[in-house]
């Protein structure tokens, strides 16, 4: 976050990814309604998790529908 924060001081960090966007937002906390960092680390981490649990999902069903078929099982050894 630091190193993203110092690259947009400088004018060279993009603004239309997630980092970007929440950044965008603690920047506008000095006007009394944006996200503390500590805020902006908090949503990082969020989506950081989801994403771990969403694959850990994927990969279960990905084994459970390869148990109940076995064509797909020999598509997938191929």
């Amino acid at each position: 976050i630091n190193k993203r924060l110092r690259a947009r001081e400088a004018g060279e960090a993009p603004s239309d990814d997630l980092l970007g966007i929440l950044l965008e937002s603690n920047m506008e906390q000095a006007k009394g309604n944006g996200m503390s960092i500590k805020d902006v680390m908090e949503e990082c981490k969020v989506f950081y998790f989801a994403g771990q649990e969403t694959t850990s999902v994927l990969l279960v069903w990905t084994m459970v529908l390869l148990s109940q078929h076995q064509d797909w099982q020999a598509r997938a050894r191929e």
